[in-house]
């Protein structure tokens, strides 16, 4: 019989959702479970507006935030900078799904969140990751044909069954039912994972 799924709901422009991502991937190291990863975009404007509609309390809030996310990724070796936009996650949310179905998702993302978290990488210009695919050739003329073609309907579909979930928010993981959202719920996921009996024994 096939593993469990644990389906992981991500944002590319949230940084929790960086943070989460390498340990909820590496799950299946450590726990008979396989792991999907999915793009969800978050209303990020309605949870923290824009640079030109916030006021002083919500520039707090966004400050606080950036300065929570950097010390994770300080003891993981990362950096996160804080955008300069709230970016529209569409044309990187489908490319991520385009290279997805050429086997070569994980690898898209491995080289483009560095750059992007470093502000130097802009996800709303479509030539950026055509470049980006053919680096780690995933057909990258086929990419702009997809974007203007079934994209919109993929990502519809998996926004409305990460809806029918209960997905509000990311990063989340999804195990037989049960929400564990935020990055500093993985090991809350662990500890489920390890109580049903999925966790590998040691050799």
């Amino acid at each position: 019989m096939p593993d469990p799924v644990v389906t992981f709901y991500f944002d590319i422009r949230s940084p929790y959702s960086y943070l989460a991502r390498d340990e909820v991937l590496a799950l299946p190291k450590d726990f008979a479970v396989t792991v999907e990863a999915l793009p969800f975009a978050v209303a990020l404007e309605a949870a923290h507006g824009t640079p030109e509609t916030r006021d002083e309390r919500e520039w707090r809030k966004v400050k606080y935030l950036y300065m929570d996310v950097r010390r994770f990724a300080n003891e993981r070796g990362l950096i996160i900078r804080g955008t300069v936009k709230v970016y529209n996650p569409r044309v990187a949310h489908a490319a991520f799904l385009y290279a997805r179905r050429l086997g070569r998702d994980r690898e898209l993302y491995d080289r483009l969140l560095p750059p992007f978290w470093n502000r130097e990488f802009d996800i709303e210009i479509v030539e950026k990751f055509v470049a980006l695919l053919g680096e780690i050739k995933a057909e990258p003329d086929g990419f702009a044909k997809y974007l203007d073609g079934e994209a919109d309907a993929e990502l519809a579909r998996i926004y409305q069954v990460a809806d029918a979930a209960g997905v509000f928010g990311v990063p989340t993981s999804v195990y037989d039912g049960e929400l564990f959202w935020g990055a500093d719920r993985v090991d809350v996921l662990k500890r489920r994972l390890t109580r049903v009996g999925l966790a590998r024994r040691a050799a």
